[in-house]
């Protein structure tokens, strides 16, 4: 023991050991707090009040998460349901809430089930299918029939661009007016010259429309198909199997008419069409139209001029001159 009046030689070594101890210990209760704290502060965050919907892992542990306002205090967990936007009716849990094309608020497969676009038939609905009316006693077109009208009036549309186009270059010019002149399959399809010097070299319609039979007659795909153009007078004529010829036709009236008519090439029925040079096609159900040399009159589908005749205008929507119903293909 040193005497109060004498120093302590050993007092410089002392007193750093006791400030070393101090900070240890300071550290030490700092820590307890940081890591032994009961997770009621979260990074100086207070915590939440609320009904319990589920619970957040923090830095302080796993404390319970506030629900929005709204749900009630006894949901919990990922079934609680969510509060309805704008104070409107609530869809219950998550799983049930709808979705528009797997877009909406759950998103795609959120509940394995994808509404139709624009659907706005509720889920009980009941759906009502109305079906088409026939006549008694008219039997309506078969798979096969409707098939190859469908190819039919590609083919007529076919034959009403090679028109035109004939008419706009004149490949075709009897009277040497410079104003084209309307043609036959024959000539359109370059087979043989007809009322041309020689046979079109850039033919408007593929070869095989110019092979006729002998009634002057196209057959392709359940269809015969003839051409007629105006003679004196307006009466028409009809295509040969070799096509027209020079002077048969008016020029001045070749340049302004023309027609053509599809009809099915046997005897079990389908629809029959016309075509004229106005552009629309005309359809008519009559089951005397049907095989070789079994087509149409050239006037049956106008409303005037004679059935031998085709200056008249179309019966577009009203009744032709063979006593049938004619109506533009839509």
């Amino acid at each position: 023991m040193t005497h109060p009046l004498i120093p302590d030689p050993d007092a410089r070594v002392r007193r750093p050991l006791r400030l070393v101890v101090a900070v240890a210990l300071t550290l030490t209760v700092s820590a307890c707090g940081w890591f032994g704290g009961d997770g009621d502060e979260t990074d100086g965050v207070p915590p939440e009040t609320g009904p319990v919907v589920g619970t957040i892992a923090t830095g302080g542990g796993v404390r319970p998460a506030p629900a929005p306002s709204g749900v009630p205090s006894g949901a919990t967990g990922a079934n609680a349901p969510l509060p309805a936007p704008n104070g409107g009716r609530n869809f219950g849990p998550r799983s049930n809430l709808p979705t528009t094309n797997g877009t909406g608020v759950n998103g795609p497969g959120a509940n394995g089930i994808r509404l139709p676009a624009s659907s706005s038939t509720a889920p009980n609905a009941t759906t009502t299918t109305t079906t088409p009316t026939r006549t008694p006693g008219v039997e309506g077109p078969n798979p096969t029939q409707i098939q190859n009208g469908s190819s039919a009036l590609e083919t007529l549309k076919a034959i009403a661009t090679a028109q035109r186009e004939c008419r706009k270059q004149a490949v075709i010019d009897e009277d040497y007016d410079g104003l084209g002149e309307y043609g036959g399959l024959v000539e359109l399809s370059g087979s043989a010259g007809g009322r041309m010097e020689r046979p079109l070299r850039n033919a408007l319609l593929p070869r095989r429309l110019g092979q006729l039979n002998n009634k002057g007659e196209y057959s392709r795909g359940g269809y015969l198909y003839r051409v007629y153009l105006p003679g004196k007078g307006g009466a028409a004529i009809g295509e040969s199997a070799r096509g027209f010829g020079t002077g048969q036709f008016d020029p001045n009236l070749a340049e302004d008419f023309w027609c053509v008519y599809a009809w099915p090439a046997d005897r079990s029925g389908g629809r029959t069409y016309f075509l004229g040079q106005d552009g629309d096609i005309l359809v008519t159900d009559d089951a005397r139209y049907g095989g070789r040399g079994r087509g149409p009159k050239p006037g049956a589908a106008l409303r005037s001029g004679g059935l031998g005749g085709m200056l008249g205008l179309p019966a577009a929507g009203s009744t032709g001159q063979d006593q049938n119903a004619w109506r533009i293909v839509r």
